[in-house]
């Protein structure tokens, strides 16, 4: 591929492997491309302050954060950013904190939870265990850990304060163990048009503005580094990962994927525990060029 393309990805089940780390080999295989004068960015559901946590100085990349809330430059300059609406904020907020489930408030520095958080999902754990005795609990109290060990995590007594302050939310997530609470919660909502629902995993519902999605955040990322759209290529693992499907022009989908993405893929790589980012790139897309013995 001769013009520069914009190679736009996501970390978790793509990027990065089951054990949440990304390999020594996706690591040079991004360098590689990026050597060869293309644009590599992270897409992700994820804070921006986290995928920096993550990536460390290994890789410096833009950024699409918050499913599009925010999108940053590889220098790290702030490109745009789509905020919810204050009221409808306060509208999630007030319901979930009336369901008392745990939730997470994304800002432009922190990461807000309410203070009874951990709590609540080791209960809703303890419930789940007495329906489904021989459930895998520790695998899945580790789902827990991993949102608890996120970057700029603050557990906060009165989220509602949060409100009162110019503070920017970007994001709201809800995670849960009990599915009809999750369930009550995403019909409450349905039909609210201040709000979009997305959703990377079976017990998390993400609330974010309707203009914005990853896809929105591709083509603003494209347009600032003067990418035509036939240049642009995504690499995904999930169903929220449709609204970056929909407007590149070539698709990459892990072989962890589930086979409603693969169905519309233009190629299907190695899973996420077999470098399939790096086997995309070097392999089925040729953006690493093959020097010669």
């Amino acid at each position: 591929m001769n013009p520069p393309a914009l190679v736009g990805g996501r970390l978790d089940g793509t990027l990065l492997n089951s054990q949440g780390t990304i390999s020594s080999n996706n690591i040079q295989a991004i360098r590689q491309v990026m050597e060869n004068h293309h644009i590599v960015a992270i897409a992700t559901g994820r804070t921006y302050f986290g995928v920096r946590s993550l990536l460390q100085s290994r890789l410096t990349l833009p950024v699409i954060a918050s499913n599009g809330a925010t999108i940053h430059s590889q220098e790290g300059s702030l490109i745009g950013e789509t905020v919810l609406d204050r009221q409808t904020a306060k509208k999630i907020i007030d319901y979930l904190l009336e369901q008392h489930m745990y939730f997470e408030i994304t800002t432009d520095k922190q990461l807000l939870i309410p203070s009874y958080g951990e709590q609540e999902l080791k209960s809703e754990l303890e419930q789940l265990k007495k329906k489904t005795p021989n459930m895998d609990e520790n695998t899945l109290w580790q789902k827990a850990l991993n949102q608890f060990a996120q970057a700029g995590i603050s557990p906060l007594n009165d989220l509602k304060t949060l409100l009162d302050r110019p503070t920017p939310i970007y994001k709201i997530l809800t995670f849960s163990y009990n599915s009809d609470l999750l369930l009550q919660a995403m019909t409450h909502f349905a039909s609210d048009s201040s709000v979009r629902l997305t959703s990377s995993s079976s017990p998390v519902i993400e609330f974010i503005s309707p203009k914005i999605d990853k896809g929105v955040g591709v083509l603003t990322l494209a347009n600032q580094y003067h990418i035509h759209r036939e240049d642009i290529i995504v690499i995904g693992d999930n169903l929220n990962d449709l609204s970056m499907f929909q407007i590149a022009h070539t698709k990459v989908v892990m072989m962890n994927a589930p086979s409603d993405l693969k169905k519309i893929s233009t190629y299907i790589t190695r899973s996420n525990d077999e470098d399939g980012v790096a086997f995309a790139l070097r392999c089925q897309l040729g953006l690493v060029e093959k020097k010669s013995r």
